[in-house]
């Protein structure tokens, strides 16, 4: 019912001569290289990895694979062609490189993260440890004064 709903406002709505010359070029790609199945098949991907490789949902992909009507943007075909490409000319570049390259870039910007806590927290600490030692500061010098009014009183009592 949403499907047909999405097919009815695609209709109504008109399609851009660059919206048009894009899906040309797309089904184009797809004749040239087969559709969505088959390019994540040549890619050796699960349907999980070529998921997080396009950075969609698994439900967006299976929508688009499974005849229901749904059409998958243009970019997406560009995409799995270079993905096709880089791997012809590069195989040392497959999905295991781009995938842990993300990886590392998350679990690095969980480390920057981290440091600047770390970072705060030593601050805190320094800024703690100073306010104590003026704190030992001031009890030494209010000691040092009691002490020497006790002396006093001591002196002047004998």
């Amino acid at each position: 019912m949403q499907l047909d709903r999405q097919d009815k406002a695609q209709t109504l709505r008109s399609k851009t001569s660059l919206r048009i010359r894009y899906e040309v070029q797309a089904e184009r790609i797809k004749q040239e290289i087969g559709d969505l199945e088959r390019i994540r098949q040549r890619l050796g991907l699960s349907k999980r990895k070529v998921c997080q490789l396009l950075l969609i949902d698994p439900s967006t992909w299976t929508r688009w694979t499974n005849f229901s009507g749904a059409k998958p943007p243009p970019h997406i075909y560009r995409m799995l062609q270079w993905y096709l490409i880089l791997q012809e000319q590069h195989p040392q570049m497959h999905s295991d490189y781009w995938l842990r390259s993300y990886t590392n870039q998350t679990q690095d910007a969980e480390q920057i993260e981290q440091g600047k806590r770390i970072l705060e927290l030593e601050n805190k600490i320094q800024a703690f440890e100073k306010q104590s030692k003026k704190q030992v500061y001031v009890l030494a010098v209010l000691s040092l004064c009691l002490l020497l009014a006790v002396s006093s009183l001591i002196l002047m009592m004998e």
